[in-house]
């Protein structure tokens, strides 16, 4: 079904004249070329969704004189083909390491901002509902999901870098590491300890959110 997508969809590029159409079927095609050269899993469901679409696009495109109706038909194509490379391919792969990702940086963030400091902590709580919802979509592949996951990503970012920089800081001065130390009644053995695991902490929240962030932008096609 979807070499026969495929083919039809060359015949759709040779048959529209318009040049803006033609960049819209060309990205349909590519991808499905791409699918078919690495197809790993089986669709049925969608491939067939794909089959038909192309197929009612094929039947006006004789037709279809109108620019805006051309193209609003290609990007509902395109948007299925594009799914159909995270769908049949290894690509899926790249989608639930973002997914991780995500899921880990958030873990981290909620555990130094919840503990480190209170208004870091009331930030965690406010963001506690947006990023257990953005979980839950993400996991069913919602675009709702990648929307709200983007969104709450540089707060988190922020708080994170604050706190890996004042560790970072605190480590390498000898004063506000004895402040610390005098201020919680501990060691600046202990200091320095709890500082560093929050610094270590602090810079793995950051790299888990940022990849989260990069992996989400780049896969955006495989949400629905």
């Amino acid at each position: 079904m979807l070499r026969e997508a495929r083919d039809l969809l060359v015949k759709i590029e040779n048959t529209i004249s318009s040049e803006v159409v033609r960049k819209y079927v060309e990205r349909a095609r590519y991808s499905l070329d791409y699918v078919i050269e690495n197809i790993r899993y089986d669709n049925v469901e969608l491939a067939r969704l794909i089959n038909n679409k192309v197929r009612e696009v094929y039947s006006k495109a004789p037709s279809l004189r109108n620019q805006k109706l051309s193209t609003e038909e290609m990007k509902k194509v395109v948007r299925l083909c594009s799914l159909a490379v995270y769908e049949f391919t290894n690509k899926i792969v790249e989608v639930r390491r973002a997914y991780r990702s995500y899921i880990w940086g958030m873990v981290i963030f909620f555990v130094l901002g919840g503990t480190y400091s209170l208004p870091f902590a009331v930030s965690a709580l406010v963001l506690a509902l947006p990023c257990v919802m953005a979980m839950s979509f993400l996991k069913r592949r919602r675009a709702m999901g990648y929307m709200m996951a983007l969104s709450t990503i540089p707060l988190p970012i922020v708080i994170l870098s604050n706190i890996a920089y004042y560790c970072a800081y605190a480590l390498s001065s000898a004063s506000e590491l004895s402040n610390v130390a005098s201020q919680y009644g501990m060691s600046e053995l202990h200091v320095t300890t709890l500082l560093t695991l929050l610094l270590i902490g602090g810079l793995t929240g950051l790299g888990l959110l940022a990849y989260s962030a990069y992996s989400l932008y780049k896969t955006r096609d495989a949400y629905i």
